[in-house]
Order: C-alpha cells, then sequence, then structure tokens
C-alpha cells in the first residue's frame, strides 16, 4: 500500500507545483525573477558629440613653481527621449564610483577635483532638452599636484521625476585631464621683451661638439646647417638664473625649426627637459630677423643649455631630404 500510495502522489505534488508557478508568478525584482523590468517610456539621457560621447578633455600643467588650470567650462545639456506634460528635474553631480570604475589606465580624480555649477536643471513641459546646460568645470586641487598621466573624474546623471527614469546608457559625463610637467610658459614675445639678454661674451656655442661663433655674431648671413636631429649647446662661464632664450632661423622660412627640445645641465653631462621633451615651434617668425621666443615659468640655475633640433617646416613637408633646420642666431635671457 505504500509503494502505491507514493506512485499516485508523486504526479499529484508536481501538478501543484506547476499550477503555483502560473498563477502566483513571483513579481520583477524579486529573487526567483531578477530580469528588470522593460521600461518603453520617456527616459532621460545625455548626448555630447564630438571626439568621444559624453567625454570633456582638458589638460593640466604642473610647473616648477605652481599648477596651471585651465579656464574650460564644459556645458552639458539633458536631453529627454520624448516630451511630457510636466516639468523634469535632473542633476549631474560627480560620482567617485563611476570615476573609480573607468579603468583604461586612468587614475580616479576626487569629486573634490570638479566643479559644477547649477547642478540640477529643467527640462520644461513639453520639451526635450533642458534651457541651461549644466556647467562643468576643473578645480584646484592637491590631487593634480602630483598626479601623473591621465585622471578621470565622472558625473551621474538622475531625476526625481516620476514621469520618466534614467536611461541605462548615455546617463555619465566624463571628464578626462591629461597632466604634464614642463616649465615652457609661452612663446610670447611680450614675455620674452620682460627678460634681461645675457650677453654673448658670457657663453661660448657648439655644435654636435663642434665651437662656434656663427650664432652669435649679430648676422644672419652666418648660420648651422646640419640634417636633423642636432644638438646647440651654450655653455656659460658661471652658472646663471637662465629664464629662455630665442633663436631666428637662417635662408629661408621654410628651414625654420618647426620642432625642438630644450634642456639644462649642470655639469653638460646630466640634462633635464624643460619643454617635456619635443615640442612643437607655434611661432612662425615673419623674417629672418623676428627672434622665436621660448620663455619659462621659472628661471633655471645651471651651466649649461641645449637646443636639440629635431624637424623643419621642409622637412615635414617633404621628408628627411629636407629636414634641415636652420638656426642663424641664439640667445640666452635671465
Amino acid at each position: 500500500m505504500k509503494t502505491s500510495f507514493f506512485k499516485i502522489a508523486l504526479p499529484l505534488m508536481a501538478g501543484a507545483l506547476l499550477l503555483t508557478s502560473c498563477d502566483d508568478e513571483p513579481a520583477v525584482g524579486t529573487p526567483l525573477n531578477t530580469v528588470a523590468e522593460e521600461n518603453y517610456g520617456p527616459k532621460v539621457y545625455l548626448y555630447q558629440g564630438g571626439r568621444d560621447v559624453n567625454t570633456a578633455r582638458a589638460t593640466v600643467v604642473q610647473t616648477p613653481v605652481d599648477v596651471v588650470m585651465p579656464e574650460d567650462t564644459f556645458d552639458v545639456y539633458v536631453r529627454l527621449t520624448s516630451p511630457v506634460a510636466e516639468d523634469v528635474s535632473v542633476s549631474l553631480v560627480p560620482d567617485d564610483s563611476l570615476s573609480a570604475a573607468y579603468g583604461d589606465g586612468t587614475a580616479a580624480l576626487p569629486s573634490s577635483a570638479l566643479e559644477v555649477v547649477d547642478p540640477t536643471v529643467v527640462i520644461k513641459a513639453g520639451q526635450r532638452q533642458s534651457d541651461q546646460p549644466v556647467r562643468v568645470t576643473l578645480k584646484a586641487s592637491e590631487t593634480f599636484k602630483t598626479l601623473q598621466g591621465t585622471g578621470v573624474a565622472a558625473l551621474k546623471l538622475s531625476t526625481t521625476s516620476k514621469a520618466v527614469a534614467v536611461a541605462q546608457e548615455y546617463n555619465h559625463f566624463d571628464v578626462l585631464v591629461n597632466v604634464i610637467a614642463t616649465n615652457l610658459k609661452s612663446q610670447s614675445p611680450e614675455d620674452l621683451d620682460k627678460l634681461t639678454e645675457i650677453g654673448v661674451g658670457s657663453y661660448k656655442v657648439s655644435i654636435d661638439g663642434q665651437e662656434t661663433s656663427d650664432l652669435t655674431d649679430g648676422s644672419t648671413d652666418t648660420y648651422s646647417y646640419y640634417y636633423a636631429p642636432y644638438e646647440i649647446v651654450m655653455q656659460m662661464d658661471e652658472t646663471k638664473s637662465i629664464a629662455g632664450l630665442s633663436f631666428q632661423y637662417g635662408y629661408d622660412q621654410g628651414y625654420m625649426p618647426s620642432v625642438v627640445e630644450i634642456q639644462t645641465s649642470d655639469d653638460g653631462e646630466n640634462w633635464t627637459s624643460q619643454t617635456n621633451g619635443e615640442v612643437s615651434n607655434d611661432y612662425y617668425a615673419s623674417s629672418v630677423a623676428d627672434p622665436i621666443p621660448w620663455v619659462f615659468y621659472s628661471a633655471v640655475k645651471c651651466k649649461y643649455v641645449k637646443l636639440r633640433l629635431l624637424n623643419c617646416f621642409y622637412g615635414e613637408r617633404y621628408g628627411s631630404d629636407y629636414n634641415a633646420p636652420i638656426v642663424s642666431e641664439i640667445r640666452l635671457y635671465e
């Protein structure tokens, strides 16, 4: 009898479970049904085009004396997939967890590195975009004094409105910050005019180890002519505080140096780049008489200054056979 009982009871129990499954389905989001219910209603989202969607880029400069912050302000408008019959209030605020999850070799910047002006904006009834943007700027922070490479600060979109939801994608905005360490302040003639030229009699000039007076004789008709890369070294009689230099091109504008590096040294053996490596010449001299300026943020005490010449404008256009940057005069300033 016991055996017969179990043969009949088991099918009955299975049927009961099937009936329970159909009639009493667990609510969406419970442990037995974790799949989120699809929401086809209106959603708030961000879409800023450009190099990378919803991404802004900025550069912070570390100098020997200070950190130079960018003045950029990033305007971020919030959008709706479809308009609704009421005003929708939305906010964009820094989110440390999103910054930490960004990855890609970036350092997570703290919320204190951002300033968000008017973080809450309104999409008016019947509209699909906020009238005003959320304005985001970088704020001076101790983080930027030690940061190397690239950092990221992320902001997350949210809303208190019951009429809309936040989109699962396009719901955050990233600010990528590239940090460079350089002592090159500008190529401004006005900045150069504020400095004092050092007399050419107090230093000697050599090109790839060969001493020459062609670059300090006051004539642009005499000049160095070598295929790049090559180096011009100025050796002073004694240690001085160097605040910048200038040079003039020679022969033809196309041979004007277009890529250079400036280094300094105490002993002529160990060198420190003042330009954070190779940099482009952004000052296109109007004539051979027009000095091309290079001004430092902070004067450097040294006995040697090296100008590395990597390319000229003809070299960039026509290739290595024409890559012979020509310098006719060179000067140091304090």
